[in-house]
Parts: structure tokens; sequence; C-alpha cells
């Protein structure tokens, strides 16, 4: 089931990658692929049907692209920028890795 808002997503993509519309020749669709395994650090297989809309991305993975492809994902959902973001996240990494208490 596609939705509009995955394809924006995707043309955003594309547009990100290529800064061209959408008519994307096999050389260009293998460069988005290989760009989007180095960001999400999935295969080519899973980009491909998160690609073709298959498979959603996660709010993960959707904010991983939007960062490193500087793309708004407030304009996606139909928000207008109107002096500062509707959705703002905060993603941090801890410095130690958290060990589980044992029980």
């Amino acid at each position: 089931m596609r939705s509009s808002v995955h394809e924006e997503f995707v043309k955003s993509i594309r547009r990100a990658i290529l800064d061209k519309d959408l008519t994307v020749m096999k050389i260009e669709k293998e460069k988005i692929v290989s760009i989007m395994s180095d960001i999400l650090f999935l295969g080519r297989e899973a980009i491909y049907r998160r690609m073709r809309g298959e498979v959603k991305f996660s709010l993960e993975e959707a904010t991983q692209v939007a960062l490193k492809l500087n793309i708004s994902l407030d304009s996606l959902i139909g928000l207008q920028d109107k002096g500062s973001p509707h959705i703002e996240l905060n993603l941090i990494e801890p410095k130690t890795k958290l060990v589980p208490l044992l029980s």
C-alpha cells in the first residue's frame, strides 16, 4: 500500500541525491541504493523494498535519511515552516554502553 507521504519522501530522496527530477537511469538508481545503504546500514534488497513502497521507512530511518540529505519531514506531511519546526527530534547517542541489570 503506497501513501502520498511515502511517495513524496522517495521523491525527496531522489532529488537530494541526484539533484534531478524523477527520471532516473539504472546507474542513477544504483547510486541512490548505494548512498541509502550507507545511511541506513541496510542491504540492497531492503533499500529497494523501501524505495518501491513495499516496506515503509520507520521513523528512525526516515529521520536518519532526512538529516543526512537535508530533507524536511515537516514539508512532507504538509506543514510549512513558520519559523519553528513542528517535528523536532533530538537524537542522542550515549557515550557509554548501558549494561542491563541482572535480576
